[in-house]
């Protein structure tokens, strides 16, 4: 009888003991790091591949997931992926990840409708086609803006979000009385199936100059 009394005993202050032992409370989210480039840049009509996040906690997590739904890799602009954590407590954790979808000249190559007005506006309008080619990241050439002799007019793709043409100053047309040459700046649509281009249009004849404002709309065709 004296050891099962000694034994009733330990169990009873082992159970007082427990129920006075308080856990430690964890008010402690956890940590999400992200892994990879942030912001990360992506070229336009690409598949985004997620790099991924790192998430620790002391007493362990209980579920990750990310929230991609407003990312629109069809159309140039600046997105926000969110991550979220939550751990045993019900800590919640969020971190993010901003993707830039950019247009690049691989997006602007393409056989292309244009409208063309000069002068602008009021001026006389011309139809065309010209094809966009030789693409870089950050340049395209147009074939059909000069005479076949000279060098094709090269378009620098500028901005955060390449959705600008900058056209420096080039020769589009030489004889022996008139040297013409252009320059103009030309804004994408954010989808780039569509983009205007306004430019200046430099006569030089002999002794004189004369500058033409033209407007240029160009449409991909299908």
């Amino acid at each position: 009888m004296r050891n099962l009394f000694n034994l009733s005993t330990v169990l009873f202050v082992l159970i007082l003991l427990g129920g006075c032992i308080k856990e430690n409370e964890d008010n402690s989210k956890p940590i999400i790091q992200v892994l990879g480039s942030n912001p990360h840049y992506m070229r336009l009509n690409t598949p985004y591949r997620d790099t991924g996040v790192l998430v620790m906690d002391n007493y362990g997590v209980l579920k990750i997931w990310s929230d991609i739904t407003s990312l629109d890799t069809s159309h140039a602009g600046r997105y926000t992926i969110k991550y979220f954590a939550m751990d045993f407590s019900e800590n919640l954790a969020e971190a993010s990840r901003t993707v830039v979808v950019r247009i690049e000249g691989f997006n602007l190559r393409s056989q292309w409708s244009v409208e063309k007005t000069e002068p602008f506006p009021g001026g006389q309008i011309n139809s065309f086609n010209d094809s966009l080619f030789n693409p870089t990241v950050k340049k395209i050439y147009f074939a059909g803006l000069t005479s076949p002799l000279l060098q094709p007019i090269r378009a620098d793709i500028i901005g955060s979000l390449g959705d600008t043409l900058a056209i420096s100053k080039q020769l589009i047309l030489t004889s022996d009385t008139l040297i013409s040459y252009m320059l103009g700046l030309g804004i994408i649509q954010s989808d780039a199936q569509r983009f205007e281009v306004l430019y200046h249009r430099i006569n030089e004849r002999p002794g004189t100059v004369d500058t033409i404002v033209g407007k240029m709309i160009y449409s991909k065709l299908k």
